[in-house]
């Protein structure tokens, strides 16, 4: 059964390459530069070090003159999935009505995504990602936002973890959960019957969602149970019409 979440306290959660953005921030800033990566940096990346890779792509890029301000320029002019904007500035009014909160839980990190951000006049309340700051040359440079050891999600960030720590320490009516990716499933996996699932069609997190398995990082299939409404979403205005009806 749909419920109205006008006047319930919600906490909204999005992930944001995607699913905010309807493309990776990460990879498009390589088209600042007609350069291809070099092969080096290429095969530094073994599946499981996305963060420490993107350091070595942020220093070539530093390297052919791109700025910060170059790249966030481009963040700027990234398109959404269409109807996001709507929906994020819908969530961004109602949510002091009712006590919700707008959380961003992404691997990206968070020059990035305050960028886009502040670009579409929408602020988060909590954004759980690696953290980002400038070298002394002028390169963007990431840490991690932790070390984790969950089997599901890299270990630079465990989006379940982070979610039910947020869960637990506030009295939420219900969960709102919006990403595409294999590392959504394990916050999917926290949620309540209360909750809801909104996966993008077309991507990773629905095909694991209809497999009923999901590949944990040792290579083992790991079977998981979903108790929160699953809904399937091309453009996130169905996302507002099921949570704003």
């Amino acid at each position: 059964m749909i419920r109205n979440l006008k006047m319930k306290k919600t906490l909204y959660a999005f992930d944001f390459d995607h699913t905010i953005l309807k493309d990776n921030s990460d990879t498009e800033v390589t088209k600042l530069v007609d350069s291809p990566l070099p092969e080096a940096i290429r095969n530094f990346y073994d599946g499981t070090n996305w963060t420490q890779f993107m350091n070595k792509v942020f220093e070539f890029l530093r390297d052919q003159g791109v700025t910060v301000e170059d790249m966030k320029e481009l963040i700027t002019k990234m398109n959404p999935t269409p109807g996001m904007v709507s929906l994020l500035q819908e969530i961004h009014h109602r949510k002091s009505l009712s006590d919700s909160k707008l959380f961003i839980i992404s691997d990206a990190n968070d020059i990035f995504i305050n960028t886009f951000l502040n670009s579409i006049n929408v602020t988060a309340d909590c954004i759980i990602t690696n953290k980002a700051s400038i070298t002394t040359r002028g390169a963007l440079h990431i840490d991690p936002y932790e070390n984790s050891d969950c089997p599901i999600c890299p270990k630079n960030l465990c989006k379940g973890s982070a979610l039910e720590e947020h869960i637990k320490s506030s009295s939420f009516s219900v969960v709102v959960y919006v990403g595409d990716g294999h590392n959504d499933i394990c916050p999917g996996i926290k949620l309540s019957d209360q909750d809801f699932l909104f996966a993008r069609r077309g991507y990773s997190l629905e095909k694991i969602l209809n497999l009923g398995k999901v590949k944990g990082k040792r290579k083992t299939e790991i079977n998981f149970d979903i108790k929160a409404q699953i809904h399937f979403w091309e453009d996130a205005t169905s996302i507002l019409n099921v949570v704003f009806a």
